[in-house]
């Protein structure tokens, strides 16, 4: 959610509440410095301790399943870590001026082939990419990166625990069915903590802010979920070709 320009402290224009991306948290709203400038107004208590929970709780998932990440045959986990860190910066408008992120691809690859220890690595990698160097607002980024890890895990649960005991991925009416599932489980936790946190900070609420500024992605997620599974699957049958493909 972002409404003045936090480098600069001007004004976008942009209306009270805006979805940029879905990974970002919520921006202060403008208020004036006493000279006609707008800048940052602070968050409110509750929007700060949610945004803190949410942070320590994505820090558990990275804590418990990172270390759970084979120690070979990870050179597909590196280039779509790379893929997803590029594409976090690039967006497409999924509904007035509300944003979604094409990294979630990339990321959705990674949970198929590499589960939650996967997404726990590559996760964080990507929203830092976004954040850095210029964007380093402590609770923002603390939401984010917690808000995605959760989003992403909760997406490699889905897969893995649907799709146990299929090393190879082949596409059939039941992967594309769990593929769904695991898009949906995305959109979900991220559509439930960011509508959270986005009320705290506008006194909102959540749903009113969910139904302004976010149902319009389901389809979005759900489409990119399955260019997600694609891209797994190009890899598994082809290797850095399949990646080079969608690249």
């Amino acid at each position: 959610i972002e409404q003045p320009n936090e480098e600069s402290g001007e004004s976008t224009g942009r209306p009270p509440l805006v979805l940029v991306r879905p990974g970002i948290g919520p921006a202060a709203r403008a208020e004036p410095n006493g000279q006609g400038v707008s800048v940052a107004a602070p968050l409110p208590r509750q929007a700060m301790i949610l945004s803190v929970c949410v942070f320590l709780a994505g820090v558990a998932m990275v804590a418990f399943y990172a270390p759970q990440l084979p120690h070979s045959g990870l050179v597909g986990l590196v280039l779509l870590t790379l893929m997803a860190a590029a594409s976090e910066r690039l967006s497409i408008i999924a509904y007035r001026e509300t944003w979604v992120s094409i990294s979630f691809v990339s990321l959705f690859a990674i949970a198929a082939l590499y589960g939650p220890a996967g997404v726990a690595v590559a996760t964080p990698v990507a929203v830092l990419s976004l954040h850095f160097p210029r964007r380093m607002l402590p609770y923002r980024l603390m939401f984010n990166s917690g808000n995605s890890v959760l989003a992403d895990v909760a997406t490699a649960l889905v897969l893995s625990s649907l799709l146990v005991g299929s090393s190879q991925i082949t596409l059939s009416a039941r992967v594309l069915i769990v593929a769904l599932a695991a898009s949906a489980a995305n959109y979900g936790v991220r559509a439930v903590l960011i509508s959270s946190v986005a009320g705290l900070a506008t006194h909102q609420r959540p749903w009113t802010v969910w139904r302004e500024g976010s149902q319009w992605l389901i389809p979005h997620y759900l489409v990119f979920g399955l260019l997600g599974l694609a891209l797994a699957v190009a890899y598994q049958q082809i290797g850095v070709t399949g990646l080079l493909a969608f690249a």
